[in-house]
């Protein structure tokens, strides 16, 4: 399996730094990209439009959790297929997520809730004169539920995103 680098957010990264420097939680990580001409959106898809079953059920029943909290959460068939367009914009969703800026080489998506404010960026970029692919994740916490999930969270989203990202390396999606 592909090593995937835990690496720092990209200074270039869209992420509203405002947010950045707010997180409760911030992760980042690093893995060769192979194919030179994908979009930041194909590569966006390449590694979560292909969660292996478990990891969607598991996702299913934290969703489930989560509206029953009364919180915003997709409907469970939304994690079970894989819509995929070929062109996006500011405002539009991809996958679960809406899009908060996206160009060329990075898109950022998320969802801003009552317990927390997610953001997920997936960048192209060139590393050591490498091209490579940079998943960025931050959290804002706004009380003690958000800073608490996180908390339970945290251990399987780094394990979880380094996998998806090897996965899709590995299965020359990327």
């Amino acid at each position: 399996m592909t090593q995937v680098i835990e690496c720092d957010i990209p200074a270039a990264s869209r992420i509203d730094p405002a947010l950045v420097s707010a997180a409760f939680f911030r992760h980042a990580c690093l893995a060769p990209l192979q194919r030179e001409t994908i979009s930041s959106a194909e590569c966006f898809n390449a590694i979560f439009g292909h969660r292996p079953t478990w990891m969607k059920l598991v996702l299913t029943g934290r969703n489930a959790l989560a509206s029953l909290a009364g919180l915003d959460a997709p409907a469970a068939g939304d994690l079970f297929k894989a819509d995929v367009g070929t062109e996006y914009r500011v405002g539009d969703r991809i996958g679960v997520w809406p899009i908060y800026a996206i160009n060329e080489d990075e898109l950022v998506a998320g969802r801003d809730n009552s317990h927390l404010d997610f953001r997920v960026s997936v960048m192209r970029t060139t590393v050591a004169g490498m091209r490579s692919v940079v998943v960025s994740t931050v959290c804002v916490t706004h009380n003690a539920f958000g800073r608490a999930y996180l908390r339970g969270v945290i251990p399987f989203h780094r394990w979880g995103l380094r996998r998806l990202v090897a996965s899709a390396v590995d299965a020359g999606r990327l």
